[in-house]
């Protein structure tokens, strides 16, 4: 029988393809012993004839995206197994982390874990204002690797830092800071938008926001002294709607109503409700709250001070009583301000019976109220920056957050409500800080007489500036998921907002 003489195949000597560079995907049949038969190895089908000594082509491959099979060698005798090829998990027959990317030569000579083939041969990190690296074959900027003033706002390293904070109205001065409106970017900064014009003076009590409104009280509305806007205004500054009532003193709500208390002179204080979505007339719900004033309240209770009267008393009646209210707290200093949550009353009082004393403190006592032991001076700074009940404290009910104003060395703190941990330091040294809201992140206040800044609640880093012209706001109402809101005190009375 003759002899048929194989030339060698791509790659190798010996009638095999060679383990080259990365490569596995499925390889060349090998050559051919005596006898017929077939090979399956690894997805890869190979046979070889008595007829046709050395034809030993490599079968389909039924693993999707497997590599093409390659072609047989020549067989130096007839039939036998041959040795079949590797399946590939990338789909081109090269190993994780390589690719073929020289076409010419199909060896999976190109790395693919590098910036400048990142998970494929066409990908570049592309470090335009920035640092982006290859990470698990994906182009990413790691936290502090752009530029001064540039950001990776669409995680997407292939194009850098691709934001500049200064300027870009959807990114303003961080990612996702969107500029209301239209307004500009200037240095980082957008506009503050004035929602509504009350018109004439509005107190830090005097402000509630529903879901879609706000409603607002004003001293100087003669027989109109409560209005309200929705929160999304078509035309801005909105023109509020008067709803026709006397006398009022301060908001609160729930779903349904907003209610406030009445403070006639001359006459006995009480509380009326409107419905939360403005319509319908005012609603009595209790004539007789005796000296109560500054109202709170919860799911089934309204709270109450009798600031004017010393030793003050903390007081509460349900939604649905109309009988008198039931002190809670009493026999304290004057109280300036105070804190209504899911479990605790906190409040500011003063460490002596008279107007203005000069040192304040902060007390944690039982939802229920109590005396004695049940009620928590809080250690540490006092608080005092000469307004009243201007909510220069907060709580997300874990903790309660305060401003120790202290001129320019002003103090963000905060105690554990549970009284497990004694207060701490936010941050310090802070120009003149006052007011304060809270969110699941940030801690908002005032500095500076002038500025918007955010920390951290868990502190750890230094305060960020947010804006630095609020036109001298007087309040910090609210945070909501998209921006600050606050209100001036002067012949205006602006209730505005910012991007947070």
């Amino acid at each position: 029988m003759g002899v048929a003489v194989a030339a060698p195949s791509c790659g190798s000597s010996d009638g095999k393809k060679a383990a080259n560079n990365h490569y596995s995907g499925a390889g060349e049949g090998g050559t051919f012993a005596d006898g017929g038969g077939s090979s399956t190895v690894n997805g890869g089908s190979k046979s070889g004839s008595a007829a046709q000594a050395g034809d030993a082509s490599g079968g389909q491959v039924e693993l999707p995206n497997a590599g093409a099979p390659a072609t047989g060698g020549t067989a130096t005798n007839v039939g036998g197994d041959g040795q079949g090829g590797g399946d590939s998990a990338n789909g081109d027959g090269c190993e994780p982390g390589y690719k073929n990317c020289e076409l010419s030569d199909p060896d999976c000579e190109t790395d693919v874990s590098t910036v400048t083939t990142c998970g494929a041969c066409a990908v570049h990190c592309d470090a335009v204002h920035g640092t982006p690296i290859c990470e698990n074959y994906a182009c990413v900027v790691p936290p502090g690797k752009c530029d001064a003033g540039y950001a990776d706002c669409d995680n997407d390293g292939t194009n850098g830092c691709e934001v500049t904070l200064g300027t870009d109205s959807n990114n303003c001065g961080t990612c996702g800071r969107v500029c209301q409106g239209g307004t500009p970017c200037t240095a980082g900064m957008c506009a503050w938008v004035t929602v509504a014009e009350i018109g004439s003076s509005v107190a830090g009590e005097d402000v509630y926001f529903t879901s879609d409104k706000i409603f607002f009280s004003s001293w100087n509305k003669t027989n109109t002294e409560i209005g309200f806007t929705s929160r999304n205004p078509a035309t801005l500054p909105a023109a509020p709607t008067w709803i026709a009532s006397t006398s009022v003193n301060s908001l609160t709500g729930d779903a349904a109503f907003v209610y406030f208390s009445r403070d006639p002179y001359g006459g006995p204080n009480s509380i009326r409700k409107v419905a939360a979505d403005g319509t319908g007339l005012v609603q009595a719900v209790n004539d007789d709250i005796a000296g109560g004033i500054y109202l709170r309240s919860n799911a089934t209770a309204f709270f109450m001070l009798s600031p004017s009267n010393v030793p003050t008393t903390i007081s509460t009646v349900a939604k649905t009583a109309t009988g008198s209210p039931i002190p809670i707290v009493t026999n304290r200093n004057r109280i300036y301000q105070y804190l209504v949550t899911a479990t605790k009353l906190v409040w500011i009082e003063g460490d002596t019976p008279i107007e203005n004393p000069l040192v304040h403190n902060l007390y944690v006592a039982p939802l229920a109220g109590g005396s004695g032991a049940a009620i928590t001076k809080i250690p540490g700074d006092l608080v005092w920056d000469a307004d009243y009940y201007k909510g220069d404290m907060a709580s997300d009910g874990e903790y309660v957050y305060w401003c120790v104003y202290g001129g320019g060395s002003g103090k963000v703190r905060r105690y554990k409500l549970d009284g497990s941990a004694l207060p701490e330091d936010l941050a310090f040294d802070l120009p003149a800080p006052t007011g304060m809201l809270v969110d699941a992140k940030y801690v908002y206040y005032l500095g500076n007489g002038n500025s918007l800044y955010r920390l951290l609640k868990t502190g750890g880093a230094l305060p960020e500036i947010v804006n630095n012209n609020t036109g001298y706001l007087s309040y910090l109402d609210l945070v909501d998921d998209q921006y600050v809101w606050g209100h001036d005190n002067n012949s205006l009375a602006q209730i505005r907002r910012t991007p947070k």
